[in-house]
Formats: structure tokens, C-alpha cells, sequence
């Protein structure tokens, strides 16, 4: 992937640091390029995934139902969710 004037191009991401957030300079070049594991798709939609820390749960401090959202990734071509395994006649891959 090459910008306007034929250099790789270059996105600023956040990287996880103790402290302060930085950025950081990666080029796209560097990476690996994520397909669907069950079609070879390139293009994902983003959903979400809605779970729910009940309040009855020891765990849960607030005494509140707590509403936790996840962004999942969706394959566009078949609608694999990316990450989870693919499963066929029944098994697991």
C-alpha cells in the first residue's frame, strides 16, 4: 500500500504502555493481513456482543445489572465471526 507520493504508507496507532498513552509509527507493511478462516474473506463488518454482570453475582460490586458491550468482527462474505473456530459437519477444525 503506497501513498500519493509512492512511499509505504504509514498509520499512527495507539500502542498499550504503563502510564502515559503513546504513538506510535507502524507501517502497514510490517503486519499480517487477517482472513476469514472459513472463506479466505478480506472485508469484516464490526458488531456487538451485548453480556450482562448480573447484579445476584458475588462478584459484581455495584449491586447493579451491569450491561458489557464487545466488539466483535463479522466476515462480510459468509458471516464467520473472526476468532471464534470453524465449525464443520459438527466438529470443530
Amino acid at each position: 500500500m503506497s501513498g500519493n507520493n509512492g512511499k509505504p504508507t504509514v498509520i499512527p496507532i495507539r500502542v498499550p504502555n504503563v502510564g502515559q498513552p503513546q504513538q506510535q509509527q507502524i507501517n502497514i507493511q510490517d503486519t499480517a493481513e487477517q482472513l476469514c478462516p472459513k472463506c479466505l474473506g478480506k472485508h469484516f463488518n464490526i458488531a456487538v456482543r451485548l453480556h450482562v454482570f448480573s447484579k445476584l453475582n458475588p462478584k459484581n460490586p455495584s449491586g447493579q445489572d451491569v450491561l458489557i458491550k464487545m466488539e466483535v468482527y463479522l466476515c462480510r462474505s459468509c458471516g464467520h465471526e473472526y476468532g471464534q473456530p470453524v465449525v464443520q459437519d459438527g466438529k470443530a477444525d
